[in-house]
């Protein structure tokens, strides 16, 4: 569960660098001007069921907004994996440490990508997305944590442990 819940979370991380270049590239041919405008039609919250599409040849702000709504939809798919495999978390003090903290970086996660919807300028796209790459950091390295403690618990080191109610450790 972890090793594939840290492959998703770097896909996610590597997208939002792509965003932050072209966020930075935009903001340097058109300084002053929106770096991802509003598209019709976009999504204002963190709904995965919203999607736009952006026909070809459109300004490349344009394209890095439908990127952010792709990255958001991403994050919301990889929450909802993580959600489902929280409610079944062991009682263990070093998991349920983990399991909180996680979830703390995936609260947060949601919030810098609403902040980071709603940025317009340069500098603010650029702190919201680097706040963005921090955390997603974050939350890779917890999940590096989950895998040393599956190996820790597992009978052997191919087979992956979740932590779940009634295991003892």
């Amino acid at each position: 569960m972890y090793q594939t819940l840290q492959q998703n979370l770097q896909k996610i991380y590597a997208s939002a660098q792509r965003i932050t270049a072209t966020a930075i590239e935009n903001g340097e041919k058109e300084r002053g001007q929106p770096v991802l405008p509003s598209v019709p039609g976009a999504p204002g919250a963190l709904q995965s069921s919203n999607t736009v599409q952006v026909p070809d040849g459109l300004p490349e702000a344009v394209q890095a907004t439908v990127s952010v709504t792709t990255l958001i939809e991403e994050f919301e798919a990889v929450k909802q994996d993580w959600e489902q495999h929280r409610q079944h978390s062991q009682s263990h003090p070093r998991w349920q440490s983990l399991c909180t903290e996680m979830h703390k970086q995936f609260r947060l996660i949601e919030v810098d990508l609403l902040f980071l919807r709603t940025a317009r300028r340069t500098p603010t796209v650029e702190r919201r997305l680097q706040q963005l790459g921090d955390r997603l950091s974050t939350l890779i390295d917890y999940c590096d944590i989950g895998i040393k403690l599956n190996q820790q618990i597992a009978p052997s080191p191919e087979q992956d442990v979740l932590p779940c109610s009634g295991q003892s450790s």
